[in-house]
């Protein structure tokens, strides 16, 4: 008996098992988020649907409720209320947090006199007083009603110099801050976000997002005629269309934005923006995107929800995307979808959050889609919680859980490493901080771990340190002192007879150091390789490749899978050999007297210095930290500026040139370059349409026959 009970809890635990990995993969959206190179990587759901709301299933006072029609916004109470904006109804429905419950619906209230209804309210928003402030649209003002209904005034006419003659004040989104100052997103109002004081007086605009005309831009416009300026695109401020208040008192905003970088703002009271961007400098949701289709282009952020400890919400109504931030403007999930099934939406307009529950707003569908938070998103919850308020030792536990169910997070790897710097583990530090891709933090470990080194083993790079300059001072004194003795001019014959290999290597690095002379008897006394060229050439490739796979992300941005050895050698050698003929058909015409060999020679020989550089900037990179990157960069910059004045040299010293011929060939040989890889692209495009004609033909004679 008690064998069979063992057995059927197995096969129930396997069955609940197997019902939660179907419901996971039976989603109708995909959760995905972006890695350091903006690939998407999906990962599980930090939320699920948990049913809808409508109003053809609610019933107040045993009537009922009747579907909502063209919503258009909803709030929540501290108390789990919901107050949904039913604007096509003229309504203002308000659910218990069951979400089943209807509290009460307001239809109107009573002042001057009579009975007052609203007309299409779009906005509502409750006050630390906990009144309810509506956007009556269409009667163009903001109505605030006290917890029972009774009316307390209304918001509107505002009146100032700054607002043009006629303006007709039409609020859309309505947000309260601990001050009782009213913030409005008005209709056709570019100016900013309209604020009123407690009074009901309007005092400016807050939170400006001005324009920006490249120089570009401007100079066109100049040239342009009346009829052509009329015709281009007008340069005006851009338009919020969301807003909420966190419990600080700022302002979060979020806006249209076309170039999908920044559609959220965090205003300050002078209305300044002091949102962090993240280490991607992006709050504009979908990082990669179509450019063709229905759901194409950058994500269209139509509101914006401030949750706790510094996470806020962005909803998106192209694709239907909920984007999750920290305070810090880390992306942290990304969940929703359009669609007719549960869980997704047809026109999203509206979100806010009821405990640990999100409540999504569509207008077309006419309901409140419901998402609870999965054990993946209370993680990461609670874990930048813990982050925001300072206790990174208790976040490091709920971080390594996430990482078992996403082994891919960035963010988790960087919370354990910020965890580890706190308590001062450097070396582990920088382990997870560079397996979460945070320079920032990064750096910091390394510079504390670096500093640790040194001071540790200071004799020991010192003795190093020595042991490399005698080892240089005795490479030097092995050096045939015949080899670099320049051959008088009546050198006979004997003289000019080919150099051993191990000579003509020694002889590659004495031009290196003394170019003038090494080119020049590499001309006339037959001292170059052109296989040493070539060998120097693949060397360069390979060590190219290498730094774009090993350098540190601290100084590289280049994704190490998507680097292709093999077609990188492929290219720099067609390059090299590109610029060999350019150079050769070019100095054929301009009496130059170097021959195909000696260019390749010049040329291959002038990449010493670079592929010295490459491979050193390559062990340097591991070196420096972020805003030490300049050693990096002057170590590159230094290795590239040599060996084009090698190649300079060189090329003067083959065809027996002056400086300033040598300076006008060069210049026509980068032409000549352009003109054969673009004669190439051509024949290569008339081979392939010859080939699809070809197969065409071939196509339709074989289904003919």
């Amino acid at each position: 008996m008690k064998q069979l009970k063992s057995i059927l809890c197995l096969v129930l635990l396997a069955c609940l098992a197997f019902g939660n990995a179907f419901a996971a993969d039976s989603l109708p959206y995909d959760c995905y988020n972006y890695d350091h190179w903006n690939n998407i990587l999906y990962t599980p759901a930090p939320y699920v649907p948990d049913g809808l709301v409508s109003g053809a299933t609610l019933r107040f006072e045993g009537a009922p409720v009747g579907a909502f029609r063209n919503p258009q916004d909803l709030c929540v109470s501290p108390d789990g209320d919901v107050y949904i904006a039913d604007t096509g109804n003229n309504r203002i429905v308000v659910l218990a947090d069951d979400l089943k419950t209807v509290r009460r619906i307001i239809t109107g209230f009573e002042a001057e006199g009579g009975t007052q209804t609203f007309n299409a309210p779009t906005g509502v928003a409750l006050s630390e007083k906990h009144r309810l402030y509506i956007a009556d649209s269409l009667n163009r003002r903001i109505v605030v009603l006290e917890p029972d209904g009774t009316f307390v005034k209304y918001v509107r006419d505002p009146q100032s110099e700054v607002l043009d003659e006629g303006y007709v004040f039409t609020p859309l989104r309505v947000s309260v801050d601990y001050a009782d100052r009213v913030y409005v997103i008005a209709q056709n109002m570019f100016q900013g976000i309209m604020v009123f004081s407690g009074e009901g007086d309007f005092t400016g605009f807050f939170g400006t997002i001005s324009v920006k005309i490249s120089l570009w831009e401007k100079f066109w416009r100049r040239l342009a005629t009346k009829e052509e300026r009329a015709k281009q695109q007008l340069f005006i401020p851009t338009e919020f269309t969301g807003i909420d208040v966190d419990s600080e008192g700022f302002i979060y905003a979020s806006n249209k934005d076309t170039d999908g970088v920044q559609a959220v703002r965090r205003l300050n009271p002078k209305g300044e923006d002091v949102i962090l961007r993240g280490s991607k400098e992006n709050l504009g949701g979908d990082l990669e995107y179509g450019q063709v289709g229905n759901y194409s282009g950058p994500s269209q952020i139509v509101d914006v929800v401030y949750r706790d400890h510094g996470i806020y919400s962005l909803l998106d109504a192209r694709r239907g995307r909920v984007f999750t931030y920290d305070h810090e403007g880390n992306l942290l999930y990304i969940f929703g979808g359009m669609g007719t099934q549960e869980g997704t939406f047809r026109a999203p307009v509206a979100i806010e959050q009821e405990g640990s529950r999100l409540l999504v707003l569509d207008n077309l569908q006419g309901n409140i889609s419901v998402f609870s938070e999965t054990e993946y998103g209370s993680l990461i919850n609670r874990a930048v919680g813990l982050r925001y308020d300072g206790d990174e030792s208790l976040a490091v536990p709920m971080w390594q859980e996430v990482l078992r169910l996403d082994e891919n997070n960035e963010l988790a790897n960087a919370g354990i490493g910020k965890a580890y710097l706190s308590a001062g583990d450097n070396a582990r530090a920088m382990t997870y901080l560079r397996r979460g891709m945070n320079r920032m933090y990064f750096s910091v470990a390394f510079k504390r771990w670096r500093n640790e080194v040194l001071r540790s083993n200071f004799s020991w790079i010192l003795t190093g340190v020595v042991a490399l300059v005698l080892l240089f001072i005795v490479w030097k004194k092995l050096m045939s002192p015949k080899l670099l003795k320049r051959p008088k001019k009546d050198a006979n014959e004997k003289a000019r007879r080919e150099l051993p290999v191990n000579a003509r290597w020694k002889y590659l690095f004495y031009t290196v150091f003394h170019p003038n002379e090494g080119f020049y008897w590499i001309r006339h006394q037959e001292r170059g390789s052109v296989w040493i060229a070539l060998l120097l050439v693949i060397v360069y490739a390979v060590a190219f490749s290498c730094n774009r796979i090993y350098s540190s992300f601290v100084v590289n941005d280049i994704e190490p899978r998507s680097v292709n050895m093999i077609a990188e050698m492929a290219g720099v050698l067609l390059l090299y050999f590109i610029l060999c003929v350019g150079n050769w058909s070019v100095t054929c015409l301009m009496e130059g007297e170097g021959r195909f060999k000696d260019i390749m020679i010049a040329i291959g020989y002038s990449l010493v210095p670079m592929i010295f550089t490459t491979v050193l900037g390559t062990v340097v990179s591991h070196a420096v930290a972020e805003n030490e990157e300049a050693f990096y960069y002057i170590l590159m910059g230094l290795g590239m500026a040599y060996s084009l004045i090698l190649m300079l040299i060189g090329i003067m010293q083959v065809h027996n040139y002056t400086l300033g011929k040598t300076l006008i060939t060069l210049f026509i040989t980068v032409v000549a370059v352009f003109i054969i890889i673009f004669l190439a692209m051509l024949v290569l495009n008339f081979i392939t349409q010859v080939y699809s004609f070809l197969r065409n033909i071939y196509t339709e004679l074989i289904f003919r026959t």
